[in-house]
C-alpha cells in the first residue's frame, strides 16, 4: 500500500489495517510512528520525501525485514536502526543532518 502527501487526510485508518505487510509513505509527515504500532504483520516500510523526523518507535513497528528511508527532511537520529531485530535489507539515502548510523553487527552478513 502506498500513501502520498496528497492522500493523507484520514491516514489514521492505517492503524486498522493490521494485516498490512508492505507500506510506502511518500511526502507524508507524521508527528511520530505511533499510528503504525498496530501493524504487527508489517514486513516492508518505505518512508520517502517526508517530514516525519521522529522514528524512535520504528523497532516496535511490525517485524520489519526491509526498510527504506529516503530524503526525510531534518532527520538526524538514526540510533533506532540498531534495534531492528528482523531487519535484512536497509536502504538509506540523502540525510544531510545525520552524522552517524549505528549498524549492528548482526545486520552485516
Amino acid at each position: 500500500m502506498a500513501v502520498s502527501g496528497k492522500q493523507h487526510r484520514g491516514i489514521e485508518v492505517l492503524s486498522q489495517l493490521t494485516g498490512l505487510q508492505e507500506l510506502t509513505l511518500r511526502s507524508t509527515t507524521l508527528a511520530d510512528l505511533s499510528l503504525l504500532l498496530p501493524l504487527g504483520e508489517l514486513r516492508s516500510l518505505d518512508i520517502k520525501l517526508g517530514g516525519t523526523n521522529d522514528l524512535a518507535l520504528l523497532p516496535e513497528v511490525g517485524q520489519l525485514r526491509y526498510l527504506e528511508l529516503w530524503r526525510i527532511r531534518r532527520f538526524s537520529d538514526a540510533s533506532m536502526l540498531g534495534k531492528l531485530a528482523h531487519l535484512r535489507h536497509l536502504f538509506l539515502q540523502s540525510f544531510p543532518r545525520s552524522r552517524r548510523c549505528p549498524i549492528s553487527a548482526r545486520l552485516v552478513r
